[in-house]
């Protein structure tokens, strides 16, 4: 067998499109603001300086002022772009991940908490989602707990008939729990 040699470590690679469809989405409604945004001022600035005749233009711009002013637009949605992929990542991120946590606990594993980066937005609703899986792992060991409890009575223990009735007030109760619970 051939041995794999290891893989370096290094810094590790940051994925910036997380969630494409959300975070282009997003990106391109910003593209557009920022487009129209540019659009905007560059006519609100030019047409009273040309409509005063404070500018007297031909009705053609020169090349280099065309190229000039369009390249002005490009940069500006370009960098509006990139501002809008860099601000959904710190959404998307978290969403992602808060997704695949709901998938666990769809799967029975109720433990484990949800971290986040340090510039990661939506901390409220990641420090209500580890408030909500503290509170069903405690649930979860008060209900192990008592299951317990009623299998630890020993055989001679169920002649004795307050043990019984103990064991069974504790039997009706996690079953209330249970249908409580889960709706049953």
């Amino acid at each position: 067998m051939e041995e794999s040699s290891p893989k370096p470590r290094g810094v590790p690679k940051s994925l910036y499109l997380v969630d494409r469809n959300f975070q282009l989405r997003y990106a391109g409604i910003a593209f557009c603001i920022g487009l129209f945004s540019t659009l905007l001022t560059g006519f609100m600035i030019l047409w009273p300086l040309y409509h005063f005749k404070i500018l007297k233009m031909p009705i053609f711009l020169p090349w280099p002022i065309l190229s000039v002013i369009l390249a002005g637009v490009l940069i500006n949605t370009f960098i509006i772009w990139g501002a809008g992929v860099l601000i959904t990542h710190k959404v998307s991120g978290p969403v992602y991940r808060l997704v695949r946590h709901f998938r666990r606990i769809g799967q029975g594993k109720w433990s484990g908490h949800m971290r986040l980066r340090q510039s990661d937005e939506l901390k409220f609703v990641v420090r209500n989602y580890n408030a909500m899986v503290d509170a069903m792992t405690a649930t979860g060991k008060r209900d192990l707990d008592s299951l317990y409890q009623m299998l630890a009575i020993k055989e001679q223990d169920l002649e004795d008939g307050e043990k019984v009735k103990k064991m069974i007030v504790q039997g009706e109760k996690l079953l209330e729990r249970f249908q409580r619970r889960y709706s049953l």
